[in-house]
């Protein structure tokens, strides 16, 4: 076992104040960055957006065909197909 003797520590009134202020700062400091980093949601947006449209088809072959289009105002639509190197070829829209 090792036994260490430290000297007794202590502070002075004017250490303890300053001490007091940095750590009143440092927790401020803390508490801007959460709200900084808090996810920012408009009054005017939906937190969440239903589907209201959705369409999917796969032929098991490498050809599909899929579209949703949500509350929110989003459409999208895309088919693909395999290609002649074995990657897929996929094209459509999203708006």
């Amino acid at each position: 076992t090792c036994n260490l003797l430290l000297p007794p520590f202590s502070l002075t009134p004017s250490q303890t104040q300053s001490h007091s202020v940095n750590m009143k700062l440092v927790v401020f400091a803390c508490l801007v960055a959460v709200a900084v980093a808090a996810p920012q949601i408009r009054g005017d947006a939906p937190e969440y957006a239903e589907i209201i449209a959705y369409e999917n088809e796969d032929s098991g072959d490498g050809n599909f065909r899929y579209s949703f289009q949500t509350s929110n105002g989003i459409n999208q639509n895309a088919r693909g197909y395999p290609g002649s190197q074995g990657q897929s070829n996929i094209e459509g829209s999203f708006r």
